[in-house]
C-alpha cells in the first residue's frame, strides 16, 4: 500500500517526465528564456514597504543586467516573477542570482529584526520552449496581482512591467521585443485584456 502512495505521488509531481524538484534544480543553459520565480520562506512577506521594491529592482539590476536580458517581472508581498533570457555566461547566472538573492535577504533581515533564510531554496526556473508559451507568461505574469487576489487591477498594479513596457522611455527591459511578440502596442494591450488566455496558461505554470 506504501508503495503505490509513492507511486502516485511520484506520478502527481512529475511533469512531461521531469520531477518538481529537477526543473527547480536543473542547470540553467545560455541563450535561453527563463521563468524565474519564488517565494518567502513559509510563505512569509518579501517586501514591506515601496523602497523594499525600489531595492529589490536596483540590486537585480546590479547583480543580473549583465547577464540577462529582462522581459517582464512582477513583485508580489510574498513572492516575484521574472520573464528572462540567458547570456552566453549561463554558468554564471545562478551564482549572481544567488548573490542577489544573499544581500536582499541581509537588508529585510535587518530592517525587520528576523534571521535566517528569507527565501525558498533552491529558487525556481522553468526552460520557456516555445514563442507561444512565452507570450502566454508575459501575460501570467503581468495578471499575477489579480490572480493572487493582491489587486482588482493588474493595469494599475505598480510594482509590475505592464505599464512600463508601454512607456517608451529607456530601461532594461526589452519592451520593444516583447511589443512585437504581440504584434504592437495596441494587440499587447487588447491580448492583455482577454482574460480567456489564463485557461491556455494553466499547463505551463507552476508554483
Amino acid at each position: 500500500m506504501v508503495l503505490e502512495i509513492k507511486k502516485v505521488l511520484h506520478f502527481l509531481i512529475s511533469i512531461g517526465g521531469m520531477t518538481i524538484m529537477s526543473i527547480y534544480t536543473k542547470r540553467i543553459i545560455s541563450n535561453s528564456y527563463y521563468h524565474i520565480y519564488n517565494r518567502g520562506n513559509n510563505n512569509e512577506r518579501i517586501f514591506y514597504n515601496e523602497d523594499n521594491h525600489v531595492y529589490f529592482l536596483r540590486k537585480y539590476n546590479e547583480y543580473m543586467s549583465d547577464f540577462i536580458r529582462t522581459y517582464a517581472f512582477c513583485l508580489l508581498p510574498n513572492h516575484f516573477h521574472f520573464l528572462i533570457k540567458t547570456s552566453e555566461n549561463s554558468e554564471l547566472v545562478s551564482e549572481q542570482f544567488r548573490k542577489f538573492f544573499k544581500t536582499y535577504a541581509e537588508k529585510i533581515n535587518w530592517q525587520t529584526g528576523r534571521s535566517g533564510s528569507l527565501f525558498l531554496k533552491p529558487f525556481k526556473r522553468k526552460i520557456i520552449t516555445s514563442d507561444n508559451y512565452l507570450k502566454r507568461m508575459v501575460f501570467y505574469v503581468h495578471y499575477n496581482p489579480v490572480h493572487h487576489k493582491f489587486s482588482e487591477s493588474f493595469e494599475d498594479y505598480k510594482w509590475s512591467s505592464y505599464k512600463r513596457i508601454l512607456n517608451p522611455q529607456k530601461t532594461n527591459l526589452e519592451k520593444e521585443e516583447v511589443l512585437g511578440m504581440f504584434g504592437g502596442t495596441e494587440d499587447y494591450v487588447l491580448f492583455h485584456k482577454d482574460l480567456s488566455n489564463l485557461k491556455e496558461i494553466n499547463e505551463f505554470v507552476i508554483e
